[in-house]
């Protein structure tokens, strides 16, 4: 044997950057992995959360109109309360005109009685003639809706009542209207012309 042959060879295995990645990468835990998840799932249901809450704020926030039948009463509810306000105005404008003819008239009807009441011979023609037109103005003056004021007798109200005089009473007639001066009128409950009255007071014997 010669001594050439005698030399025994050593190989010593060279490992690549890639096979050293590779077995790190099979050595690693099981752990790892199983963490990963987790995060990713944890994640995953905190968007979710976020998703939801968001949905439900854009559903609080969407015009009623998308309940339509709610919207229709809505609307209806408002036509309605537009025609009875307009038709009320309308009436209170009707009732202002009326009250302000009325109240023009009145003068002529106030010389009307105290004409008749001037005249003696209550049965001549000329005091007939008078009772007949008195007799309509008060007819039309109903047919409007504008009664007399009553006065004597009532508490004196100054509502519908307007105190020109005072006369010391007895005591049952103390705040109470004992004449009636000049006639007032109302329509409906709108005051035209309010009664002038004569107003009955204590008596300073009776104090």
């Amino acid at each position: 044997m010669t001594a050439k042959d005698s030399k025994k060879t050593i190989s010593i295995p060279i490992q690549s950057d890639e096979d050293v990645e590779a077995k790190e990468t099979m050595a690693k835990p099981d752990n790892e992995d199983a963490f990963s998840e987790e995060d990713v799932l944890r994640d995953a249901e905190v968007a979710a959360e976020a998703l939801a809450e968001a949905a439900a704020a854009a559903e609080a926030e969407k015009p009623e109109v998308e309940d339509p039948v709610g919207h229709l009463q809505r609307l209806q509810a408002e036509f309605d309360n537009y025609r009875k306000r307009t038709v009320r105005e309308r009436g209170e404008t009707v009732a202002r005109a009326q009250a302000q003819v009325v109240e023009q008239l009145l003068p002529a009807l106030d010389d009307l009685e105290r004409a008749l009441e001037s005249i003696e011979d209550k049965d001549s023609p000329l005091a007939q003639g008078f009772v007949l037109v008195g007799e309509k103005l008060h007819k039309t003056l109903q047919s409007l809706g504008v009664e007399k004021i009553d006065s004597v007798g009532e508490v004196f109200d100054p509502n519908f009542h307007e105190a020109l005089l005072t006369e010391p009473v007895a005591p049952e007639h103390v705040g109470k209207v004992i004449d009636e001066l000049v006639v007032g009128y109302r329509l409906k409950d709108r005051v035209i012309r309010p009664a002038r009255v004569k107003v009955g007071m204590e008596n300073p014997e009776d104090a």
